[in-house]
């Protein structure tokens, strides 16, 4: 069963059944639905209910709750956050010169409504120095790129949200140029940026901010990108807009070339190629 509710409001449940022939060896079986829930607010739960007749003992072990349509490291009671975080970033890139590039699925629900922004990827949590982010921001309903100086000074590039559906984003940087590209165009550009010294972090987060000590339930979960993300590349150069270009118009995954820090396909695993 799957039960929701808001700020305000009784909850809503929902079921789905599935009936086990009960013998003496162990079985393992599947039950799968969706919760009646939406942003922006809300609370949802699920649990499993065991109906058997009359002197009937049922034994059951290994209860997995998923929030995906398979399997993942959740088991009994311990769980891997489903959290993507790479360190150190002194090993990808440096604060003067890098490429992050990947493949977003805009979703319809990025718009004003929701609450809080949403991370495509940051070093660094809040806005001080050091801090580099990339994601949609609900205030001016657009996408932002910015890196803060040693001053806490954003160099922002702020531009026009893509169109729901698959987009490829590359933000790029260097002490001449700093850039963002969506698809095959440079959609926004700011020349000699003030770049700090130093990284605010020593990760890279992908798809989520690092918790936030004023809030830590809601910062977590309001954060999160809360779509797909494919084809990460990240690269210790400034990549042009015709490597951009090129990567897009090809229809194929980015190569991992000499200027290659991590490569991720996110081809059912988070193995780096």
């Amino acid at each position: 069963m799957w039960g929701c509710g808001g700020l305000v409001g009784s909850p809503t449940y929902s079921t789905s059944a599935t009936t086990v022939t009960l013998t003496t060896s162990w079985q393992k079986f599947t039950v799968t639905g969706v919760a009646p829930y939406s942003e922006p607010y809300g609370w949802c739960a699920a649990w499993v209910e065991l109906h058997g007749g009359a002197n009937t003992t049922i034994w059951w072990d290994a209860a997995q709750f998923e929030e995906k349509p398979y399997a993942t490291s959740w088991i009994n009671t311990a769980r891997d956050p489903e959290e993507l975080n790479i360190s150190p970033v002194s090993k990808l890139f440096t604060t003067q010169q890098g490429t992050i590039e990947a493949w977003v699925k805009v979703p319809e629900s990025w718009q004003t409504g929701i609450t809080n922004t949403r991370t495509i990827w940051t070093i660094g949590s809040t806005q001080s120095a050091g801090t580099y982010w990339l994601g949609y921001d609900l205030t001016t309903d657009k996408i932002k790129f910015e890196i803060y100086n040693d001053n806490s000074v954003p160099n922002t590039i702020s531009v026009a949200k893509a169109s729901a559906g698959w987009h490829r984003f590359a933000a790029a940087w260097s002490p001449t140029k700093m850039a963002l590209y969506i698809d095959d165009h440079e959609v926004g550009s700011i020349p000699n940026p003030s770049l700090p010294t130093s990284f605010a972090d020593t990760q890279l987060l992908i798809g989520h901010r690092a918790t936030l000590p004023s809030d830590p339930v809601n910062e977590r979960v309001f954060d999160n990108i809360n779509t797909v993300i494919d084809d990460l590349r990240i690269s210790n150069i400034a990549r042009t807009l015709q490597e951009i270009q090129e990567r897009y118009n090809s229809n194929q995954p980015a190569p991992k070339d000499a200027n290659t820090t991590l490569k991720l396909n996110f081809d059912g695993n988070l193995n780096p190629q």
